[in-house]
């Protein structure tokens, strides 16, 4: 059983065979195709969505425009085409299909209004156009929730970083510092020395950490 033949099948449409292969039937391909069925799908189809949504929706009547055009974007019709009709078109090889693929699922969607009873159709229309619509929705609201607390363990990793990074180095200063203060006296005039030192010493280097205080002063060697 094709896809669209499951799908009629699965809301109860009733429908004949010659009418289907009618809607899946370009113009370019047989005087007896789908254009009249292709009005049907951008006028009359697309005029009981909008009714659904009128009772359904809230929001101003340009809200509403909105909201049924975002329904019929081109993405919606051609993702319906890919999956429900592709497989089974009937256009003259000339064609470039992709060009085509609204024209295909406006076609089918004037077969669907024109086949279904309103129970049906509503039914129809809430499952394959409004419950698709919410579907993505939710799954576009998903990745950006996803996306942002992406970013919000990044920049929680970087401020992390950063403070790892600050202690470091504030820790090397530290320890600069006390090596500094350290080594001050050891590698520097600024130490104790011992009698041995002072004693090989030169004498104007011994009367120079004389006068700063450094050694005492009337050592005679």
């Amino acid at each position: 059983m094709i896809p669209l033949e499951t799908l009629l099948k699965h809301f109860d449409i009733a429908y004949e065979k010659h009418q289907l292969e009618r809607a899946i039937t370009h113009n370019s391909f047989s005087e007896n195709n789908n254009s009249r069925y292709v009005f049907l799908g951008m006028f009359a189809f697309k005029g009981a969505v909008a009714a659904w949504v009128f009772n359904h929706v809230a929001g101003t009547g340009t809200q509403l425009q909105q909201y049924l055009g975002n329904l019929f974007k081109q993405p919606f019709l051609e993702t319906f085409f890919d999956k429900n009709i592709k497989q089974i078109t009937k256009i003259d090889p000339k064609i470039d299909l992709n060009t085509q693929k609204h024209i295909f699922a406006y076609a089918f969607l004037g077969f669907v209004y024109d086949n279904a009873t309103e129970e049906q159709l509503n039914d129809f229309i809430f499952h394959q156009i409004i419950k698709q619509k919410l579907e993505k929705q939710q799954k576009h609201i998903a990745r950006n929730l996803a996306h942002q607390e992406k970013m919000r363990v990044r920049q929680e990793d970087k401020k992390k970083q950063a403070q790892e990074e600050d202690r470091k180095r504030r820790l090397a200063k530290e320890k600069a510092k006390e090596k500094k203060t350290s080594s001050k006296g050891v590698n520097t005039i600024y130490r104790e020395y011992t009698l041995e030192e002072i004693k090989e010493m030169s004498a104007s280097k011994r009367r120079n950490l004389q006068d700063k205080g450094i050694i005492p002063k009337g050592l005679n060697f």
